[in-house]
């Protein structure tokens, strides 16, 4: 929306507020505007009109999609760990918090365990709240579990500063990044459809959309079990999470408001 910070208030004189602090030799002079070096004399009281007419300011535009998060994927398979093909929840975990600023350590066995402890149930998987619990300790205000997610909550999300930590039953993208080979697909490169069912159950990370808000093209999602950026069709986005909740919505933490790089409320 275009918008001008000299648009006059009734009663005060813009010019005055603005020249109040200068030196007098730096106000304009009286009976001409400051930086105007053209002699009016000699013109019709229309052409003077015409040539003091302010040059219209260009419209400032509302950017279509909000900037993707530069955080990297994170390949849950060379976690230095025994249970690294469970451990989706914990990448997907450490990568928000890492796009928040806040660093979540696993490099080793025993911080992973540490990551894994009140979140990775063994024989269930993930746990939604307990995600939510840990992102809330470390600092990120307001985080929640939800299974009655949206795309438009996504989109909220994302527009407000923040990714989305998102449970799915399959995987279908086109590869978009892939910073490093993927150590369960060896073979996988950009450009590469990946598709892929989870019986029990996976975690990924949203960290932009393309498009305009209210009808986005396509949404970036880092997927720890390829470790790629995949980019997805909203359709295929929604399609993802459809067993998850039998049709009642999206298995996602979100957490409202305008956040900052810290995860804190704006």
């Amino acid at each position: 929306m275009p918008f001008n910070l000299l648009t006059p208030t009734p009663g005060v004189d813009i010019l005055k507020l603005l020249n109040r602090n200068q030196p007098e030799s730096q106000q304009p002079q009286q009976g001409r505007r400051a930086g105007m070096s053209r002699d009016l004399r000699g013109m019709s009281f229309e052409e003077a009109q015409r040539s003091l007419a302010p040059e219209p300011e260009p419209a400032i535009e509302a950017p279509e999609q909000a900037a993707p998060s530069d955080v990297a994927p994170i390949d849950q398979h060379k976690f230095d760990h025994e249970r690294n093909w469970g451990f989706c929840g914990i990448a997907t975990m450490a990568m928000a918090m890492r796009h928040h600023g806040i660093e979540a350590p696993t490099g080793s066995r025993a911080e992973l365990n540490q990551l894994a402890r009140g979140m990775y149930i063994r024989g269930e998987g993930t746990s939604g709240s307990g995600m939510a619990k840990k992102m809330r300790r470390a600092g990120i205000d307001g985080a929640s579990f939800t299974t009655n997610g949206a795309t438009s909550n996504i989109v909220e999300q994302l527009q407000a500063g923040g990714v989305v930590p998102m449970g799915v039953t399959n995987i279908d993208g086109v590869v978009e990044q892939l910073p490093e080979a993927s150590r369960n697909y060896p073979g996988l490169k950009v450009g590469d459809r990946q598709r892929r069912h989870f019986d029990d159950g996976h975690w990924v990370l949203v960290t932009g959309f393309e498009g305009k808000p209210e009808a986005p093209t396509a949404f970036l999602v880092n997927d720890p079990d390829t470790g790629a950026q995949l980019r997805m069709t909203p359709a295929e986005l929604e399609k993802s999470a459809q067993a998850n909740a039998q049709g009642s919505g999206m298995w996602m933490v979100r957490y409202g408001g305008e956040t900052n790089r810290r995860g804190r409320r704006r």
